[in-house]
């Protein structure tokens, strides 16, 4: 059940710059994690995840030789439920300390991974027939542009250091029997639907217009600027790190086109329905008998 809300896969690629070869590997996530140190929202991160790194001297298991390969990531299926983790803590090397970045990161109401695709940029760089020669990767190519798009459902704030901080949430109500179908335009607009702070006990109201100071931090971040500074010297002082600020920390976003939910029986489960069906049949026989 956990797999089907959840999760998805993404294409690890490393690709030989010397014979051309194209080395794909699907992996399973429940999280997908995106760097927010030098990028300007989320999908500036998603862009620089498809753009290729360098590996040197990485020994190609077709042509055998030593290279400078590739590697990449690409959206291969889309979950129906997809949690972006937003990489804000990172280690320092320079202070040994975990720092939190407080930068600007802005985040789509409505996001489109299809630009990310394993399928999208596999045709537009014209491997469409070697994909459809593998096994592992040809049934992407049948996943339709619908089944891409997603629209912001939650949000959780960290408000806080790298060390210490708190969470609370920001959470689309409109679920369930109340959400709209996907078939009407409206569905689209989650900036028009009931949100809520859910922040330990205390629940109220959240104005959708209030997301950008509230989230995306950077100068955005609705704290006090004098309380931020006072608190990030305090932290600073006391050794538990820098960079006091409050942001959004993870995104939920909820697929447009879901794909059915698996539901996992285990053998021992079937081997017990099938025996206490069988003992239902001879009571049954027992009693026809008397």
């Amino acid at each position: 059940m956990l797999d089907s809300v959840f999760g998805g896969k993404v294409v690890s690629q490393l690709k030989c710059p010397s014979c051309g070869n194209i080395r794909n590997l699907l992996e399973s996530f429940f999280t997908l994690t995106v760097n927010v140190k030098d990028r300007r929202g989320l999908l500036d991160s998603l862009q620089k995840m498809i753009e290729s790194s360098v590996i040197n001297d990485f020994r190609c298991e077709n042509c055998k030789q030593k290279v400078d390969v590739e590697k990449r990531q690409l959206i291969a299926e889309p979950p129906n439920v997809l949690i972006v983790h937003l990489q804000r803590i990172i280690f320092n090397f320079d202070t040994f300390q975990n720092d939190k970045i407080n930068s600007y990161f802005d985040f789509p109401n409505i996001l489109d991974l299809k630009d990310f695709s394993y399928k999208k940029v596999m045709n537009q760089e014209g491997h469409s027939d070697e994909v459809m020669a593998n096994d592992t990767t040809k049934h992407l190519l049948d996943i339709q542009d619908d089944e891409y798009i997603y629209k912001l459902v939650g949000v959780t704030i960290h408000r806080g250091t790298a060390e210490h901080g708190h969470y609370y949430s920001l959470i689309n109500t409109r679920r369930g029997k109340e959400e709209l179908d996907e078939a009407r335009p409206e569905w689209y607009q989650t900036e028009k639907d009931n949100w809520k702070v859910f922040d330990d006990e205390n629940v109220k109201a959240f104005s959708f217009s209030d997301m950008r100071t509230e989230a995306f931090g950077g100068s955005s971040q609705s704290a006090n600027s004098f309380m931020d500074s006072e608190m990030s010297a305090y932290y600073m002082q006391s050794g538990a790190g820098n960079s006091y600020g409050q942001n959004a920390y993870m995104l939920v976003y909820e697929k447009m086109i879901k794909k059915p939910l698996k539901e996992v029986i285990l053998p021992t489960k079937v081997q017990e329905s099938v025996a206490l069906s069988a003992s239902s049949s001879d009571n049954v026989a027992m009693d026809v008998d008397e």
